[in-house]
């Protein structure tokens, strides 16, 4: 098993989507619909879950724009190349955390066999920017289950793609 700290590391967040979008430039050249990719390892644990945080800071806060909305969030595998589907997770969460506030985000309850790519259920429809712990920093812990009794599990585990889309105003 990974250290903890590596293990945040490497679960990146679906939710950071409006984070990035609104990193990347002035908010008059953000707005519309913006696609982020990011990429997060699952590896087998023992008691059959796993957890991660992670942080985002953002050059530019989220007062410069009026909304950001997220929109979907698409998971498929990466690698190892020829994973024929999600099975190996159970489920997942992710919430954003501001203090002892947290937010159900998103979440998946199953993962069905022989589907390549899974979108989740978005579950918070309104503003993302209340939910930054300060203008720029956007705190989000995923938990879930993996599939115990799956049997190809890779010793490097699975390297998951996480697509998002984020309407920013």
């Amino acid at each position: 098993m990974l250290p903890f700290s590596l293990m945040s590391f490497c679960f990146r967040h679906s939710c950071i989507l409006a984070v990035i979008a609104l990193a990347a430039s002035g908010c008059a050249s953000v707005a519309g619909v913006q696609d982020v990719v990011v990429d997060f390892l699952v590896i087998p644990t023992s008691n059959g879950t796993f957890f991660r945080w992670n942080e985002v800071n953002t050059a530019l806060a989220t007062t410069s724009v009026n909304r950001a909305t997220l929109l979907a969030v698409t998971l498929d595998v990466q690698a190892p190349e020829g994973t024929p589907d999600l099975t190996f997770l159970k489920n997942v969460t992710g919430e954003a955390v501001n203090g002892d506030k947290r937010t159900l985000v998103v979440a998946a309850e199953s993962f069905p066999k022989g589907e390549q790519a899974v979108i989740l259920d978005v579950k918070y429809h309104d503003d993302l920017r209340p939910l930054f712990k300060d203008p720029n920093t956007l705190r989000i812990e995923w938990n879930g289950q993996i599939n115990t009794a799956y049997t190809g599990w890779p010793a490097e585990g699975f390297s998951v793609r996480g697509r998002i889309k984020v309407d920013i105003e």
